[in-house]
C-alpha cells in the first residue's frame, strides 16, 4: 500500500491529486490518507470522502505527533508521518509512504521490488546535499562534492543502489523522508517509538535542517537503509542541480517540497512566479496537466 499525511487544508489539493495519479499509473495498491482530525476540517473530509469513489482512498485519523522536548505551537507536524510505522495491524507487506507535494508521473511500483536491508531495515532515496539555495538551516558541509548523487548521469543513475554502512561519508547517510519503504511489524513500530522517547533535547535540536524527520530516521536505520534511484523522490530543485542525471520522461514520483504548485495556476508560458524563489517553469505545468485531466473527469 501507499500512504500520506494530511496536517493542513492548504495540503488538500496535493493529497487528491496524488490520489488520482496514483489510482491512474498504480491503481491496484490503495492510498491510506493520515489525517489528524485536529486540524483538519469537516469540509477537507467530506473532499476526501468524495474522492474516494474515484480514487483508492482509504482514510485514518491518527494525532499529531510531538516530539520530546518539543514545544507542542512550534512542533513541524511533518514528524506526525511517524505515525505510518503504527499501521503494521492493517497486514499490508509493504508499505510506501508519499508526501502529500508528490505528482506522480509514471508507475512507481518497482520501489515495491527494492530488497529490503535485513533487521527492519528502510528503502528511500538520499538527500540532495547540494544546497545550491543557501539554506540556513543546512549545514556547512552541504555542497555539491559531498552529495550522493555527485556524477552520476542518465541512464545510469536510475538504477543507483546503495547500502549505507557506518564508513559511509557523513552526507550520504542522509536520507530524505519524501518518499520510504518498509515491511510494517510490531516490533519495527514499537522499537522506533521507543528511540524517538528516549531522544535527548540535544538530538532534537540537532533536527534543524528542512527535513527533520529525514535526520531522525537516518539515524534510527543507520545501517539498515538502503538508497535508490532519485526517480522514486525526485525533488524540482534536483532538475537544475543534477541535469547530467535528471531525465523528465524517468520521474515516477515528483516532489515539490515547499514549491505547491496549486498556490498559484501557470500562465500560458508555463512560468509561475514564487514569492522568495526563482520561476518555477515545466514541473509546476505537469502538475496543472493533471489537474486538468482530474477536473474533466468529476
Amino acid at each position: 500500500a501507499y500512504a500520506t499525511l494530511l496536517t493542513k487544508p492548504s495540503q488538500l489539493p496535493g493529497v487528491i491529486l496524488l490520489g488520482h495519479t496514483i489510482h491512474l499509473y498504480s491503481p491496484i495498491h490503495p492510498l491510506i490518507v493520515l489525517y489528524t482530525p485536529s486540524t483538519i476540517s469537516k469540509e477537507c473530509l467530506t473532499a476526501l470522502r468524495s474522492e474516494s469513489i474515484y480514487s483508492n482512498l482509504t482514510l485514518h485519523d491518527v494525532e499529531r505527533l510531538v516530539p520530546p522536548h518539543t514545544d507542542m505551537q512550534h512542533v513541524d507536524d511533518s514528524w506526525t508521518k511517524l505515525r505510518v510505522f503504527e499501521l503494521h495491524w492493517l497486514c499490508y507487506t509493504k508499505i510506501c509512504f508519499l508526501d502529500a507535494s508528490i505528482l506522480v508521473r509514471h508507475d512507481p511500483e518497482l520501489i515495491f521490488w527494492a530488497e529490503i536491508p535485513e533487521n527492519d531495515g528502510l528503502v528511500a532515496t538520499h538527500t540532495c546535499v547540494c544546497g545550491l539555495d543557501h539554506d540556513a538551516s543546512a549545514p556547512k558541509s552541504w555542497m555539491p562534492e559531498n552529495c550522493a548523487y555527485n556524477g552520476l548521469t542518465h541512464p545510469s543513475a536510475l538504477s543507483f543502489s546503495s547500502n549505507i554502512s557506518r564508513s559511509s561519508r557523513p552526507e550520504h547517510h542522509i536520507l530524505a523522508s519524501g518518499v520510504f519503504m518498509f515491511a510494517p511489524r510490531r516490533e519495527l513500530y514499537e522499537s522506533l517509538f521507543r528511540t524517538l522517547a528516549s531522544t535527548s533535547a540535544e538530538e532534537i535540536a540537532a533536527c534543524t535542517t528542512s527535513d527533520p524527520v529525514g535526520v531522525f530516521l537516518s539515524r534510527f536505520f543507520v545501517g539498515r537503509w538502503k538508497g535508490v534511484g532519485y526517480q522514486f523522490n525526485a525533488v524540482t530543485k534536483m532538475r537544475r542541480w543534477h541535469p547530467d542525471m535528471w531525465d523528465d520522461w524517468s520521474v515516477c514520483c515528483l516532489n515539490y517540497n515547499a514549491e505547491n504548485p496549486w498556490t498559484k495556476r501557470v500562465a500560458g508560458d508555463g512560468i509561475v512566479e514564487m514569492e522568495g524563489k526563482d520561476n518555477v517553469t515545466a514541473t509546476h505545468g505537469w502538475w496543472w496537466d493533471e489537474h486538468t485531466k482530474w477536473e474533466a473527469k468529476r
